[in-house]
């Protein structure tokens, strides 16, 4: 399997803070015509996935966020086309089905991407299964967790597969701060639902594996739990 890296926590941080300066656009591109050059091999794909998905996550005013959704999951296809087992681009590919704004697309295509987005969690988890443990891989299992099934999310699936998280491996500070942002985001959505019997679980993940995150600090912080 091939696992998150520190060159992708130090692409994807320079891209965030590139794209809130205004400067990202070069680096993007000079990504993109890497890619175009040899667009079969995923180490060339992948950097400019992981540059598109960067600047949706610093949400820079005027990027071109209908199409940057539409080349990011069409460039993570075909990365994943050839290589299932690159762990980030699956994760990556299911939360961007999960967070695709409903103004940018059709209901129908809107659900279809969702329903994907259930089925690539699931996958990711039995993937990542045969590798060494990587406390991050919990995100795995939040963000199926997370994810609505066709009838909306079922309570006894989420409760289920949160507490296979807590037991599939030993937790600690994942090493990412930088996609620490991206990865806490289904547990902080789940923590967020207060009908879950689940919460306080979810909160101790949360402070275990990410609890710099300033997205974890204001929902600990905000919704503590009586």
């Amino acid at each position: 399997m091939r696992l998150i890296t520190q060159a992708d926590e130090n692409l994807f941080q320079t891209i965030v803070v590139a794209a809130k300066l205004g400067r990202a656009d070069p680096l993007v591109e000079r990504l993109n015509d890497q890619y175009a050059e040899d667009w079969e091999n995923p180490q060339a794909a992948f950097p400019y996935a992981l540059a598109v998905v960067a600047m949706l996550q610093a949400d820079v005013s005027g990027f071109e966020k209908h199409a940057s959704f539409n080349e990011a999951l069409e460039t993570l296809n075909d990365i994943l086309y050839t290589d299932p087992a690159h762990w980030l681009a699956q994760y990556l590919r299911a939360r961007l089905r999960t967070m695709i704004p409903s103004s940018l697309i059709y209901k129908t295509y809107l659900d279809m991407e969702r329903d994907k987005a259930g089925e690539g969690s699931q996958e990711l988890i039995e993937v990542q299964a045969a590798a060494a443990w990587q406390p991050y891989f919990v995100s795995a299992y939040a963000l199926a967790a997370h994810t609505p099934g066709e009838d909306g999310r079922d309570p006894a699936h989420v409760g289920k597969t949160i507490r296979e998280a807590a037991e599939a491996g030993p937790r600690s500070r994942v090493p990412y701060p930088a996609l620490g942002a991206i990865l806490c985001e289904p547990l902080v959505a789940l923590y967020m639902d207060v009908t879950l019997p689940e919460r306080e679980l979810i909160a101790t993940m949360m402070r275990e594996l990410y609890p710099d995150q300033p997205a974890v600090r204001d929902a600990l912080g905000r919704f503590p739990i009586p």
